[in-house]
């Protein structure tokens, strides 16, 4: 049997598919042994990252957590236990030996590893991805607090493990797992110093002196692969391993940067007690800027954004605090927006530095960034697995980037229509909107929204359809005022498939 290909769809918005692994296997069995004969056993595993954050952490959790019901012990569940003390030895040595046969491994080998690991204190897993919760663990609780808030942020650690090879030995199963486990376990302890080497709060040095390496390996070995094929290569060679050499420097070094200033930003953060703060300041540095010019943007955003809400918080949060907890909450919003006054700006300061170091590592930047090879597969609120659709696809991933994926947590996607390069029109089980890219910021935001709760029963026009509100709304003197909306289709043949789709949704909803 030979299986040459085999592709999993993953479901995470950041999933980026890449080869990984590639497995041979060849073995004999005798006809007059009971001796296994492994001729072949190679497995090759491509370079990795693990991305490990708290949300990922707190899934697991739940998911290891018991919540079976303790049952009665009552006597027929004596009576099972009794049963097993009555296995006969014979039976017991018969079983052992069938688990503990050996087997002749002529060729194993399992290819290095080179592992990238990152950690963060965000969450990317479930409802409010991308929101800092605490962990739900006492030990890891213990641990994350006893080495701070600042130290626990590392991004691309390289683990380098070497291969693990053995030839012409018996094992039986036992053994050979436990010759794996001490040899990684061993190269593992020995690549911890990447570990310090690797944290955001002294710049991540270890990831800077291996962009300069690439940068000046380039600079020697492209002219010396150009050399080879000619001149006009050799020139072009010349002219790559510059750029290979300025890029890494420049990007490696404004890289180092924006991870100290992102670190001491995250501090500051954290000084201001308010986590819904936290959580969306989070939220919008886990949005990598695609051009200098979007980076810088964010940047200046975030600290308009940060004066803003620092200044504002003194009167806003007594407010919230005391309609939530009384005279309690008055005296601790007081405390929050005295506190937020300094906090928030210096935040929002450091945060901007941080963003134009990013903005400047993304120009300098000579490789590419990966992108997923499609959109993750849709599936609707029924949970029904179907054919993939690249048109739904789409749609659904603009529907979760709109407003930051405001909407996702409570609404399911239906159908959406584009109304031009930059419009979308969308359909949910709870609403319409249209949603409108921003041409700097390159993020989705609601142009407009309407909850079935507010409309009337959607008409069909010659090439869209007419949207009317139950109640009007009359802007200042005549200003702004709306009775509804016409949303207008490329063709007929959209605005069929549409009006059906919303026309369902709309009286299942109403």
């Amino acid at each position: 049997m030979k299986m040459s290909h085999l592709q999993i769809d993953n479901q995470l918005p950041a999933c980026v598919p890449k080869p990984f692994l590639e497995f041979s296997f060849l073995m004999r069995q005798s006809e007059h042994s009971n001796v296994v004969q492994v001729q072949y056993l190679r497995v090759l595993i491509q370079e990795f990252a693990v991305q490990v954050d708290q949300g990922l952490i707190n899934a697991l959790l739940q998911l290891n957590a018991g919540n079976a019901e303790a049952k009665l012990y009552n006597k027929e569940l004596f009576e099972k236990d009794l049963d097993v003390t009555k296995a006969q030895l014979s039976e017991r040595a018969i079983s052992t030996a069938s688990t503990q046969q050996k087997s002749y491994y002529d060729d194993l080998h399992i290819s290095p590893l080179m592992i990238h690991l990152s950690f963060s204190q965000g969450g990317s897993s479930g409802k409010g991805a991308n929101e800092a919760l605490p962990i739900q663990s006492e030990f890891f609780n213990v641990i994350l607090k006893s080495v701070g808030v600042s130290l626990t942020e590392l991004q691309d650690v390289v683990f380098k493990l070497a291969y693990f090879e053995r030839q012409y030995v018996f094992y039986n199963r036992q053994q050979l797992q436990a010759e794996i486990q001490s040899h990684y376990t061993m190269q593992a302890l020995k690549q911890l110093y990447v570990l310090v080497l690797g944290l955001d709060i002294i710049g991540n040095p270890f990831g800077l002196v291996r962009d300069l390496s690439t940068g000046v390996e380039d600079l020697f070995y492209q002219p010396f692969q150009g050399l080879i094929q000619g001149p006009e290569e050799f020139a072009e060679g010349v002219a790559l391993g510059v750029q290979s050499l300025f890029g890494h420097a420049v990007g490696g070094a404004a890289g180092a940067v924006s991870r100290i200033t992102g670190t001491v930003g995250k501090g500051v953060a954290a000084l201001t007690f308010d986590e819904d703060y936290q959580r969306k300041r989070q939220e919008a540095l886990n949005r990598k800027p695609q051009n200098f010019s979007e980076g810088m943007a964010r940047g200046a955003k975030g600290l308009g954004q940060g004066v803003y809400d620092g200044v504002t918080g003194v009167f806003r949060k007594p407010i919230e605090g005391a309609r939530d907890g009384g005279v309690g909450g008055f005296a601790k919003g007081l405390g929050k927006g005295l506190v937020g006054v300094v906090t928030r700006p210096v935040s929002g300061v450091v945060d901007f530095a941080s963003s134009s170091f990013d903005a400047v590592k993304t120009v300098a930047s000579t490789s590419e960034a990966a992108k997923p090879i499609r959109p993750p597969r849709v599936i609707l609120s029924d949970q029904i697995i179907r054919p993939y659709s690249p048109r739904d696809a789409v749609g659904s991933k603009i529907f979760r980037d709109t407003n930051r994926g405001e909407f996702a947590d409570s609404d399911h996607f239906i159908v959406h229509a584009p109304i031009s390069e930059k419009c979308v029109f969308i359909v949910t089980d709870n609403r319409v909107m249209l949603s409108r890219k921003h041409d700097v910021m390159g993020v989705w935001n609601v142009d407009w929204s309407m909850t079935y709760g507010e409309i009337k029963e959607p008409e069909r026009s010659n090439k869209g359809i007419r949207i009317y509100l139950k109640n009007p709304k009359k802007g200042f003197l005549g200003l702004g005022s709306s009775s509804g909306k016409l949303v207008e289709f490329v063709d007929k043949a959209v605005a069929d498939n549409v009006y059906s789709k919303m026309m369902a949704a709309f009286e299942k909803a109403c």
